[in-house]
């Protein structure tokens, strides 16, 4: 009796894991974009035609993977994380240190430290976008090891800019991916929402703003893929980041009020 219980539960645990990993092996041996390969760090000036001419420009910092370095938008001007610091409306000096195909442990070990550096030296941000985890579901990061070490990053950048604008942007709903074959897109899709919540927790836990976006495109994406995804059927087109701006702009307006 023992017996027949064990092998569903363990069906039920090996399963995923064995969907996942052939999931990465897709994404391994999957064509890339041209700029999927991110550069970091990546600067750039910001400016809007409404914004005060005082001189005075807002530090921008984007920390995480390939949805902070823009893939699948061939300019820069078209990536979230341009337009979402454009929509502030002020003169702005835009620092991308996230790297494409990044964890949450490149983030602390690698990211975090050099964004410490630059404040030692006096170039403290007024806001710091997180945009990281879709890649820990391919990877298959344990949820509490995420939980720890995304806790961890957060308390160090709270300890090192206290008075920056810290914003949690969540995994995008990984289950919309034309690239993955179902059952990989619904299993991919639980996983992220998974990390998500972690994200979410987080972000509770420690007063600052999480932005859910997947609940606020992925309809949006399902709805028309050939729209909004790039040529690999995974990363998003110009199209896909703006339709993710416009949800971390709203998310971030609908706080405020």
């Amino acid at each position: 009796m023992r017996r027949r219980v064990l092998l569903p539960l363990a069906a039920v645990v090996l399963v995923p894991v064995v969907v996942l990993g052939v999931e990465v092996q897709m994404a391994r041996t999957a064509p890339r974009l041209d700029d999927e390969i991110g550069h970091r760090p990546i600067e750039a000036t910001v400016s809007d035609e409404e914004a005060s001419s005082t001189g005075e420009r807002m530090r921008v910092v984007w920390l995480g993977d390939s949805t902070s370095t823009g893939v699948g938008a061939p300019r820069l001007t078209g990536s979230m994380a341009h337009r979402v610091t454009e929509s502030r409306h002020a003169p702005a000096a835009l620092t991308i240190l996230g790297v494409s195909g990044a964890q949450v442990h490149e983030v602390v070990d690698d990211q975090l430290p050099e964004l410490l550096e630059r404040v030692a030296d006096g170039d403290v941000p007024d806001v710091v976008y997180v945009s990281i985890g879709a890649n820990d579901v391919t990877a298959l990061t344990r949820r509490p090891t995420f939980r720890d070490l995304y806790r961890s990053m957060v308390d160090a950048l709270i300890a090192a800019v206290p008075d920056a604008e810290i914003v949690l942007v969540g995994i995008p709903d990984m289950g919309t991916a034309p690239r993955l074959p179902v059952p990989l897109r619904q299993i991919a899709g639980v996983r992220a929402a998974q990390l998500d919540d972690v994200i979410g927790d987080v972000a509770g836990e420690t007063g600052l703003h999480h932005v859910d976006l997947a609940g606020r495109t992925s309809r949006t994406f399902s709805s028309d893929p050939a729209r909004y995804f790039s040529l690999d059927d995974f990363h998003p087109s110009p199209e896909g980041h703006r339709v993710w701006a416009e949800a971390v702009v709203a998310s971030l307006d609908e706080a405020v009020r």
